[in-house]
């Protein structure tokens, strides 16, 4: 009676083997991928970062020298001579008083010195009249001398007093300005008050200084550091509300300038900040630069990336499938046909046919096991011819005995 044995599968050698590759080289390359892709995303970030912070420190350069630039505006009115000579004298009339603020305007703009489309300069002279190279349309602008950071500028014996980001004070033009007033002291900084000078500048005109090294997916925040209260941004679409940023300084806290990546309505943006180092304050308070990246570019091309090592994985599955069906077609199914072989001959001592044309080992295998089975056999033939002819002597001896006794009680 023929046995059968059930091999269990994952005893094959079949399994051994996809096994082994499976564990020595796809899942070793499918991790190293893994790492190669953090490692490029975490070089990205830092990179991006580092670029980023540098663009900003540019911008607060450009920031700093708008502020200077109408620093040095206020002076060349503060110090010039003619006009503070019509501006003292008493008996001058508007008209003189005008045609000199003009002329150090025209002068301003002849030199090339300044550009001043965006900058509103406005003067009001001891009499309250109102001197300015924009249209006044007979309009009573006086009300700005009640204003606090003005009446701080009148006693500050020419030093200047800043307005950060406070709705414009000319009649029908929107938007916030940074403004700055400064008294015209006769001597300078010592002598009576014969004029208040303002000078502003749209924010607009910050927004694009501090915007000129981002792109159009970028937003930027100018916060307060202290309350995170928003000062301006550049932030066309308004993507970031400002509750968004009290959560994020919250998360940012005490550390001065760094990056995070924060999801916000469902868009992951690279958050860098850096505080602004400059002498000026919002209130009495610093300022920190809040610049947000859309990250889902960056992560785009990441997921691309992934995509590809995913299919790439799958292709090599794929591959290695093939491989394994070679290798039990070439390998595995031989050594089981001549498994196979073995075992039927223990149970019945037949030799098998079994034709394998083949000139490698498992040939050389299929070939020495044909010829024990043969010498096997043979080995068993003669002992039971051996057999035989031991059993016939030892009858024929026995008979040999038997017969002399048989006769001899017979006699």
């Amino acid at each position: 009676m023929k046995v059968i044995t059930l091999q269990r599968p994952f005893k094959s050698l079949t399994i051994h083997v996809f096994l082994m590759i499976l564990t020595f080289l796809l899942i070793p390359i499918y991790i190293s991928f893994i790492i190669i892709k953090t490692s490029y995303e975490n070089y990205i970030r830092q990179e991006l970062s580092d670029q980023i912070i540098k663009n900003i420190k540019r911008g607060e350069e450009d920031f700093y020298q708008a502020f200077q630039k109408m620093a040095n505006i206020s002076n060349v009115f503060t110090q010039d001579a003619k006009l503070l000579s019509i501006l003292d004298d008493a008996e001058s009339s508007y008209y003189e008083r005008n045609r000199q603020f003009d002329d150090i305007v025209k002068t301003l703009l002849i030199n090339n010195l300044f550009e001043l489309d965006n900058v509103r300069i406005t003067m009001f002279d001891r009499e309250n009249r109102a001197y300015a190279n924009w249209s006044l349309n007979f309009k009573d602008y006086r009300f700005v001398l009640d204003q606090d950071w003005v009446k701080e500028s009148m006693v500050n014996m020419g030093h200047i007093s800043w307005s950060l980001f406070a709705p414009s004070f000319v009649e029908r033009e929107p938007g916030q300005f940074i403004s700055l007033a400064r008294s015209i002291l006769y001597p300078t900084y010592t002598g009576d008050r014969l004029a208040t000078l303002i000078i502003s500048i749209n924010q607009r005109e910050l927004s694009s200084i501090l915007s000129r090294y981002s792109t159009e997916a970028d937003f930027l925040y100018i916060c307060n550091r202290n309350t995170g209260e928003p000062v301006f941004a550049v932030d066309e679409v308004g993507a970031i509300g400002s509750e968004h940023i009290q959560d994020l300084m919250n998360d940012i806290g005490p550390e001065k300038r760094g990056s995070m990546i924060r999801e916000l309505e469902g868009i992951r943006y690279l958050l860098n900040y850096d505080p602004l180092e400059t002498p000026w304050t919002f209130k009495g308070r610093p300022l920190l630069a809040l610049h947000f990246t859309n990250y889902q570019h960056i992560t785009d091309g990441l997921s691309v990336l992934s995509r590809d090592i995913n299919y790439g994985m799958v292709l090599f599955l794929f591959i290695l499938i093939m491989i394994m069906i070679v290798i039990a077609y070439t390998i595995a199914r031989p050594i089981r046909l001549l498994d196979d072989r073995v075992k039927h001959y223990v149970q019945t001592r037949e030799i098998k046919q079994f034709n394998m044309h083949r000139s490698d080992e498992i040939g050389s295998l299929g070939k020495t096991i044909t010829d024990m089975e043969t010498r096997i056999n043979d080995l068993f033939d003669k002992l039971r011819q051996e057999s035989e002819v031991r059993e016939r002597y030892h009858f024929q001896a026995l008979r040999a005995q038997i017969n002399p006794h048989f006769l001899f009680n017979t006699l």
